[in-house]
C-alpha cells in the first residue's frame, strides 16, 4: 500500500508497478479459488473460460509491466488496465452464473484501486464504467440476449459467497486502516506545519515590531498587506486603520508624496535604490525620508506588489548640521591661529627692537615715553594674542 499515489500526488511508474503486482495476486487468489470451489462443488461444470480469464488477466498485466519499463505513460497505462479489467471481470461474471454470480464483488476491487491511483475523478469514472457495464449485462441477460455460462449450484453460491465477502472484508479492513493511518499522518503533518508556520508568523511579526526602519507591503492592486510600528509612527497613521485599505485611500490624503512613490513602483514593476523624499506633514514641519522600493514577486516572476523599506532621517539631518557647523568652527580656530601667528612674529620683532633702542640709546622727554608706551603696548598686544590662541 505504501507504494501507491496519494492524494494531490503524481502517479510515479513504481506506484503502478506495486498496483500490477497486488493485481495479479489478487487476481489469483480470488478468481483461482472460484475455480477451486466450483471444481470441488461441481465437478461436472467446465472451468476452462475462468481459466482462460485467469490467464488473460495475468498476461495482461505483464504486458502492461514491459509497456511500463517502455516509457508508456503511467496515467494512461492506468487507465487502460481498469477499463480492461472491467471487461474481464464482466466476463468473469459472465462465466460464473450471470447476475447471481458473487464475483461480482469483485468490481469493488477495481474501483478501490482507481480511487488509490486515480484520486475521486477516477475512482467515479471507473465505477461509473463498471455500474454501466454491469447495468447492460443485466438487461441483456433479463432480455434473454445473453444467457449466462453455468448454472452454479445452490452449494457453490454458498461457498463462493462466504468467499468472496471474507475476501471483501479484509480488504476493506486493509483499505480502512491504510486510510486511517494515512490520515493521521497527515493530520500529524499538518500540525506540525500549522505549528511551524505559527512560529514563523510569530516571529516575522516580531522582527517586523522591533524594526527601527518603517516597512510598508501593498498588493498588486494597491491594498496595504503590512504597516510595522515605526512605519505608522513615521507616516501617522494608525495600523489598524489603514490594514487592507487602498493606498490612495489610507495613505494619500496624508502623505501623499509617499503614496505616489508606491504607485509609481507599481504601475512600473521596477526597484527604486534608497532615495530621498520629503515628507510635509500638518504645522509645516517636513519630514525628510529615505526610501527604498522592492517589487514583490511570485515564483514565476509575475508581480505580487511592492515592499517599501523607509527611515526617518531628521536626526541624520540634524547630526549632519552639527557636523557642518563644528567643521566650519574648526576651520575658523585654524585660521584665528595662523592668523595670530602671522601677527605674532612681526610684533615680536618690533617689541624687540624697541627695547634694544630703549637700552642702548640715551633718549628722554617725551621721546622716552613714547618708548616705553611702545614696549607697553606690544606686551598688551602679545598677552591678547596669547589669550586668543
Amino acid at each position: 500500500m505504501e507504494g501507491l499515489a496519494t492524494k494531490g500526488a503524481p502517479i510515479s511508474p513504481r506506484a503502478v508497478r506495486v498496483f500490477l503486482g497486488l493485481r495479479t495476486i489478487t487476481l489469483a487468489l480470488v478468481v483461482g479459488a472460484g475455480i477451486m470451489i466450483l471444481q470441488m462443488t461441481q465437478g461436472a461444470i467446465s472451468a476452462g473460460p475462468l481459466y482462460v480469464l485467469l490467464i488473460l488477466g495475468c498476461v495482461g498485466g505483464g504486458l502492461f509491466y514491459v509497456g511500463l519499463r517502455l516509457g508508456v505513460p503511467p496515467v494512461a497505462c492506468v487507465w487502460t488496465i481498469m477499463v480492461a479489467d472491467i471487461m474481464l471481470e464482466t466476463a468473469l461474471v459472465h462465466y460464473s452464473g450471470g447476475m447471481s454470480s458473487q464475483f461480482s464483488l469483485i468490481f469493488c476491487l477495481t474501483i478501490i484501486a482507481a480511487a488509490f491511483l486515480l484520486h475521486v475523478h477516477g475512482g467515479l469514472g471507473i465505477a461509473l464504467l463498471a455500474s454501466s457495464v454491469y447495468v447492460i449485462y443485466g438487461v441483456l441477460q433479463a432480455k434473454g440476449v445473453v444467457r449466462p455460462g453455468s448454472d452454479v449450484h445452490a452449494a457453490s453460491v454458498e461457498f463462493l459467497h462466504t468467499y468472496m465477502h471474507v475476501s471483501l472484508f479484509f480488504v476493506v479492513g486493509a483499505v480502512g486502516g491504510y486510510l486511517a493511518q494515512r490520515m493521521g499522518q497527515r493530520g500529524r503533518q499538518l500540525e506540525n506545519a500549522q505549528n511551524e508556520i505559527a512560529r514563523l508568523r510569530v516571529d516575522t511579526t516580531q522582527i517586523l515590531d522591533n524594526m527601527s526602519s518603517g516597512i510598508v507591503v501593498v498588493d498588486s492592486k494597491g491594498k496595504i498587506l503590512t504597516v510595522n510600528p515605526t512605519a505608522a509612527i513615521i507616516l501617522g497613521v494608525d495600523k489598524e486603520d489603514v490594514l487592507g485599505l487602498h493606498v490612495e485611500t489610507a495613505i494619500d490624503p496624508l502623505v501623499p508624496e509617499f503614496a505616489r512613490e508606491l504607485m509609481q513602483a507599481l504601475d512600473s514593476e521596477t526597484n527604486k535604490k534608497r532615495h530621498e523624499i520629503q515628507l510635509k506633514r500638518p504645522r509645516g514641519r517636513d519630514i525628510p525620508l529615505g526610501l527604498s522600493l522592492s517589487m514583490l514577486r511570485d515564483e514565476g516572476g509575475r508581480k505580487r506588489g511592492v515592499i517599501a523599506v523607509f527611515q526617518d532621517l531628521t536626526e541624520a539631518h540634524r547630526m549632519q548640521e552639527r557636523m557642518r557647523k563644528a567643521d566650519r568652527l574648526a576651520a575658523i580656530g585654524e585660521l584665528s591661529a595662523g592668523i595670530a601667528h602671522e601677527i605674532r612674529n612681526p610684533l615680536a620683532s618690533i617689541s624687540g627692537s624697541i627695547e634694544m633702542l630703549y637700552n642702548e640709546l640715551e633718549v628722554g622727554g617725551e621721546n622716552k615715553r613714547l618708548m616705553e608706551l611702545i614696549i607697553k603696548e606690544s606686551d598688551r598686544l602679545d598677552r591678547i594674542i596669547n589669550d586668543f590662541l
